[in-house]
């Protein structure tokens, strides 16, 4: 999966699946923040934890479309508040790209 280079955007998870006023993302911000502490202020320790576990965690091929072709990556996360839980990522390598990037995240 080339995952050692995944490419992980620490803004993109505080400004969308960590901030709970997003529209879209609001609700996955809640859950983040309840099950394992994380909210945009330590959204770079997420993204660190995430690095870590798609290393070792099985990726499951998705479908292919016009941009790429996605994965998933469900691995267990260590919150700052000291529980785990399993998140799922998704990830796309963009056509003709060498390395994935997440493009969704959440809590099971």
């Amino acid at each position: 999966m080339n995952a050692e280079h995944a490419v992980i955007d620490p803004k993109k998870l505080a400004a969308y699946a960590l901030d709970s006023t997003h529209p879209t993302g609001g609700h996955k911000a809640r859950v983040f923040e309840s099950a394992l502490g994380y909210n945009p202020t330590n959204a770079d320790v997420l993204a660190a934890r995430i690095q870590e576990g798609v290393l070792s965690a099985p990726a499951k091929v998705l479908q292919a479309n016009n941009y790429g072709q996605t994965m998933a990556v469900d691995m267990p996360i260590l919150g700052v508040n000291g529980e785990t839980a399993i998140v799922r990522t998704g990830w796309m390598y963009e056509t003709d790209a060498l390395v994935p990037r997440l493009t969704t995240i959440f809590v099971k």
